[in-house]
């Protein structure tokens, strides 16, 4: 049935071209993934009004620093949301996909891999850390919001952060505070700067947290 479609859907140009101009529609995308759950969710609950408390937000990752900090910011949710205090039991989340990658029997060789997609693939290379060292990383950070008072960062953390260009006595702080601290893109000065360009604007905010996240800004 499947093929079926797809057959008749290639058959269609004017179809085929709608298609390709909502796949390419970010907000279209959205509205019809978060309608439905909206609604089964207020079935359930058997109440009516509004699910989602904001809408959905669009950032660029300019540089891998970017990537590593949005996927820790994302895999720490439930924590930060104090759902619960343990990663394993972060349901949905990449994090605890990644650590049952660890459940594997050669998990020693496992552990050294280069991070890279939770599933399926990318066209980039992975990225500049191992998963032992990823898993390392989100770890301290979670329980560095669950118990502020003992986040002094361990020695083994520390050269993971500067190897990004990172600032480690910032890197908290971003963390919880990610989404609301950058609009359109996340990255160092320049190269939001360099962004700003591109979309034909003065600025774009984020500049001044850059500053903090980052130990340099090229």
């Amino acid at each position: 049935q499947r093929e079926l479609t797809k057959l008749a859907l290639m058959d269609n140009p004017e179809k085929l071209a709608i298609c390709r101009e909502r796949l390419g529609d970010l907000s279209w995308y959205m509205r019809r993934l978060n309608e439905p759950l909206a609604k089964l969710s207020n079935q359930q609950d058997e109440c009516t009004g509004k699910f989602w408390e904001d809408r959905y937000k669009s950032q660029a990752l300019l540089d891998e620093a970017a990537v590593i900090s949005c996927m820790a910011y994302v895999d720490l949710n439930p924590v930060r949301a104090r759902i619960t205090q343990k990663l394993e039991e972060s349901h949905f989340t990449s994090i605890q996909s990644r650590l049952k990658q660890t459940e594997h029997p050669k998990k020693d060789n496992c552990l050294q891999t280069k991070l890279s997609a939770v599933a399926g693939t990318t066209r980039q290379n992975p990225l500049p850390m191992t998963l032992i060292e990823y898993i390392q990383l989100v770890e301290w950070t979670g329980q560095s919001i669950i118990y502020p008072d003992k986040a002094a960062i361990p020695q083994h953390i520390t050269p993971i952060l500067q190897r990004l260009n990172l600032q480690q006595d910032n890197w908290l702080k971003q963390i919880e505070n990610l989404g609301n601290n950058y609009y359109h893109v996340i990255g160092t000065v320049d190269l939001i700067r360099a962004k700003a360009r591109q979309m034909g604007r003065r600025c774009l905010q984020g500049i001044a947290v850059a500053r903090q996240l980052y130990i340099v800004n090229t």
